[in-house]
């Protein structure tokens, strides 16, 4: 009798220790993991509050751009442009009209994929206009707006520093990103 006490008093007393000690292991990794949240959501405040670093004679367009507008013109269209050409649009335009809202995402490796699907663009030039993806940094570092008239679809393209292949694979783990043309190449 005195040894089956014995052991289940053991047993109790080893369980309590390893409930303390275990306690104690993740309270400090808790307390860690708070600390690193903590420095680097200061980090972040300290980078959100700089500006974006813009070119001279990108911020004089800028500033002529905003001038026009705060006196109530407009941007003259080029009368040489073809009318169905898309064209970069303010983020405030987005939207303004009824066309529909399509949100783009183009990544590190100059991939442009649809924002819910990932799925390719493929006619980047008829969608948005290639020279559209070049005005990143006029209103916004990250973003730039797009409107085409010809398919009554405003564009919001972001930029993503990953590439297509790395962001494709962590929203469809169980798919292959290419097709098999894509892997010869």
């Amino acid at each position: 009798m005195s040894k089956s006490l014995c052991f289940i008093f053991g047993m109790v007393a080893g369980a309590v220790a390893g409930y303390y000690v275990a306690r104690q292991r993740c309270e400090e990794e808790i307390k860690s993991v708070r600390e690193a949240f903590r420095a680097d959501s200061e980090e972040s405040e300290k980078t959100a509050d700089k500006e974006p670093v813009v070119s001279p004679e990108k911020q004089e367009e800028i500033d002529y751009m905003n001038i026009i507008r705060n006196n109530g013109y407009s941007v003259a269209p080029d009368p040489t442009a073809d009318d169905d050409m898309p064209y970069e649009i303010t983020p405030n335009e987005f939207g303004d009209i009824d066309y529909e809202q399509i949100e783009l995402v183009l990544f590190a490796d100059g991939v442009l994929a649809d924002g819910d699907s990932y799925e390719k663009v493929e006619d980047v030039d008829g969608m948005i206009g290639k020279e559209n993806l070049t005005k990143f940094g006029h209103y916004e570092p990250d973003r730039v707006c797009v409107r085409n008239d010809r398919l009554k679809c405003d564009y919001e393209i972001i930029r993503d520093e990953r590439i297509y292949p790395v962001a494709y694979e962590m929203m469809y783990p169980s798919r292959v990103p290419y097709d098999d043309e894509d892997a010869e190449d």
